[in-house]
C-alpha cells in the first residue's frame, strides 16, 4: 500500500499497472482483507481512455472481490453507468451527471452521492470516476462520517 493515513489509502498498483489481469489479481486478493465489515468506499479511479483501466473496472464490477449484498453500492461519475456493468447483487447505483460542470463541482456532487448512500444504510460504495477526483471526494465526504470510513484508491494505469 502507499500513501495511507488512517481512512484514506491508495492501492500500490505499481507492479501490475501495466497489465489488466494483474492489477484484477492484485485486487481480488487484496481487497477483502482491507475491507472489513465498516464502512467502506472502494474508488476505481481511471484514466477514461485507458483500456487497462476500462478492464480493470469492468472486471471489478461485474466480479465484485468485496460485496455486502443489499448494501452496497455503485456510484459512477457522469456517463461511465452506459459503459459499465455490475454485479446484480449491488443494491443500486446511481450516475453523477454534472455534464458541463467543473471537475471540482463534479468530485464534490459524488462527495455527496456517498454520504447519501450511507445516509441510506449502504455499507460499501464502489465510485468509478477519474482518478484525479479521489482526493476531492474524500475531502467533500461529511466530517463526522469521515472518522467512521475506510476510503481506498485504486489509481489509474497511466
Amino acid at each position: 500500500m502507499l500513501n495511507s493515513n488512517e481512512n484514506y489509502t491508495t492501492l500500490d498498483i505499481s507492479d501490475c499497472k501495466d497489465n489488466a489481469e494483474k492489477t484484477i489479481d492484485y485486487l481480488n486478493h487484496i481487497l477483502p482483507d482491507l475491507v472489513s465489515s465498516s464502512l467502506s468506499v472502494i474508488v476505481l479511479g481511471e484514466s477514461h481512455d485507458n483500456s487497462i483501466d476500462k478492464d480493470v473496472t469492468k472486471s471489478i464490477l461485474e466480479k465484485p472481490p468485496v460485496i455486502h449484498p443489499e448494501k452496497t453500492r455503485v456510484v459512477f461519475e457522469r456517463s461511465l453507468d452506459g459503459v459499465y456493468h455490475f454485479n446484480a447483487s449491488m443494491s443500486s447505483r446511481t450516475e453523477v451527471s454534472g455534464s458541463g460542470a467543473r471537475r471540482r463541482d463534479r468530485s464534490t456532487i459524488m462527495a455527496k452521492k456517498i454520504n447519501q448512500a450511507f445516509d441510506e444504510e449502504q455499507e460499501l460504495v464502489y465510485l468509478v470516476c477519474g482518478f484525479e477526483h479521489a482526493a476531492e471526494v474524500y475531502e467533500d465526504i461529511e466530517p463526522t462520517l469521515k472518522k467512521k470510513l475506510k476510503f481506498f484508491v485504486k489509481p489509474s494505469s497511466v
